[in-house]
């Protein structure tokens, strides 16, 4: 967020993936009358870092033609798929939930590991070679040669996306930290398991009821040198959440061995997210952080 000394309020919309935020943010941030977030761990992160301004949160939200009722793709129905959906970066977890799958299931052959990957356009190529040299080193690493890992490293439409999420068992939403985790609130909206790490964004939307929470420990954030912002956490000392994998593989053995529990726990996800995270609700929160700023200290004006 920008700061801009003509307007008369200036409200700020952030977010950040880690315990902390750098501490290049705070003077900006305090120049603002209010700071917004997604989630509460972010809010605990900016004040905890030194913001003394007010934070709100306004959660993101699900469009309403998400639901349960769509048609699988027709290549995914052979085996039980688990999903990964996000970019390569370390802190989605792409490792963690290449690792999870190969330990469950490397050894047999009637299960799927669909990795929807987004890369950028600016080294396509060598990104995708990475993924795979990932892959590779895991299977290399584990001993496992079975489990199919497929990866989806180009654009698919909505229509597509919904698909994909509709053939899918499972979402692993396995990441190290995410300020809200779209991923996460595309699948539970769309009646699909998710097991997600139990902290920041994804804590705040999902819970045991409708979705396979996963414990964790804090751990320093490391390689993440490419991005600059994530240079200054890993120099600051900042912390995320490393994720139990063998909870993970708990939890895909378990919605492996009882399909149509998980799928239950996908309708309910589903109705909870339409009913609770609408956009429509998310506007109507972020309208009253706007009145209450702007309400505030009207002497003289």
């Amino acid at each position: 967020a920008q700061f801009n000394p003509d307007c008369f309020k200036n409200i700020g919309y952030s977010v950040f993936e880690t315990n902390r935020i750098p501490y290049t943010w705070v003077i900006p941030s305090n120049k603002m009358d209010a700071i917004c977030v997604p989630c509460s761990q972010n809010r605990d992160a900016f004040i905890e870092t030194g913001v003394t301004k007010p934070v709100y949160i306004v959660p993101h939200g699900v469009t309403q033609n998400m639901n349960s009722d769509v048609k699988p793709l027709s290549m995914f129905e052979d085996k039980t798929n688990f999903l990964f959906l996000g970019t390569p970066q370390h802190r989605k977890g792409i490792d963690i939930a290449i690792n999870s799958y190969l330990l469950e299931f490397g050894n047999q052959n009637d299960t799927r590991l669909i990795c929807k990957i987004y890369l950028e356009s600016v080294g396509f190529d060598q990104e995708l070679d990475r993924v795979k040299k990932i892959i590779k080193e895991c299977r290399n690493g584990l001993g496992k040669h079975g489990g199919e890992i497929v990866l989806i490293p180009h654009y698919i439409n909505e229509d597509k996306l919904y698909r994909l999420y509709a053939s899918s068992s499972a979402l692993l939403l396995c990441s190290r930290g995410e300020g809200w985790g779209f991923a996460g609130s595309e699948a539970a909206a769309c009646g699909v398991p998710v097991i997600a790490t139990n902290w920041s964004g994804p804590a705040d939307y999902l819970n045991n009821e409708i979705a396979y929470m996963v414990d964790y420990q804090m751990v320093p954030v490391s390689n993440m040198q490419f991005n600059p912002q994530f240079m200054l956490a890993q120099m600051e000392g900042h912390l995320w959440a490393e994720p139990s994998i063998e909870k993970i593989r708990s939890y895909m053995r378990e919605i492996y061995n009882n399909p149509a529990k998980a799928k239950q726990k996908g309708l309910l996800a589903s109705k909870y997210m339409q009913e609770n995270f609408s956009w429509e609700n998310s506007g109507k929160k972020l309208i009253e952080v706007i009145e209450k700023v702007y309400n505030s200290n009207l002497v003289g004006v």
